[in-house]
């Protein structure tokens, strides 16, 4: 069971990495076609920090092992 919830958890990081990638590319061509309204602008720092904290975790877990 806890193989299954593993294998879960790592489709969502996926998925969540994948999306996140996807619409701050979308946010990165409007910003530099116009700007960006107070939410995009909120948006795209709040995924550039989630992506910065994953990726610290992920080498966080590596190097601890």
């Amino acid at each position: 069971m806890q193989l299954f919830a593993d294998i879960l958890l790592y489709i969502y990081i996926i998925i969540m990495i994948f999306t996140g990638a996807v619409y701050f590319r979308q946010l990165e061509k409007k910003r530099k076609e116009s700007g960006l309204s107070p939410f995009e602008r909120t948006m795209h720092i709040m995924i550039q920090a989630g992506m910065l904290l994953f990726a610290a975790s992920l080498l966080i877990k590596v190097f601890s092992r």
